[in-house]
């Protein structure tokens, strides 16, 4: 048997540690409020707690940025997870792993999904934005195509 190695967690440079504990003074350690908010939406109820205080963000961000930039961010925000689910769904294939791709497809298939109607809202907010993906040309472009090769 060899000498058990002892890890410095102060002199790693990283806010998360190997032993999945963080940093002391790290908001990660929060609970993200997720479920509370989920529970309180189920239950008809407002949000208390750091859900309370993430509204209230949302709330002036929507007073001050308006709602179209809101549903950029949010098509954002979505299309980067699908992009982040479609890299580890790779990875899953090339280990052969079914059971972590099955889970990775679900989850991306949900995600890719959000951002398409996300994507699809920001456009009709924001019809003269060059930025702004047209999934309806998209795909009426992908059907022609696919019309032009079964003819062949």
């Amino acid at each position: 048997m060899g000498e058990t190695e002892t890890v410095d967690f102060d002199a790693i440079d990283s806010d998360h540690r190997p032993n999945g504990q963080f940093r002391e003074g790290n908001t990660a350690t929060l609970k993200h409020g997720g479920r509370a908010a989920l529970n309180a939406l189920t239950a008809g109820k407002p949000f208390t707690g750091l859900a309370r205080l993430v509204q209230e963000e949302v709330e002036a961000d929507l007073e001050t940025q308006g709602r179209p930039a809101l549903v950029k961010e949010l098509a954002v925000r979505l299309h980067t997870a699908s992009r982040l689910y479609w890299t580890a769904i790779q990875h899953a294939a090339d280990k052969g792993d079914l059971k972590l791709l099955d889970g990775y497809v679900a989850r991306f298939g949900w995600l890719a999904q959000a951002a398409l109607r996300a994507w699809m809202q920001d456009r009709r907010e924001n019809p003269d934005d060059p930025n702004v993906l047209d999934y309806e040309t998209i795909l009426a472009a992908a059907a022609q195509k696919a019309g032009d090769d079964g003819n062949s």
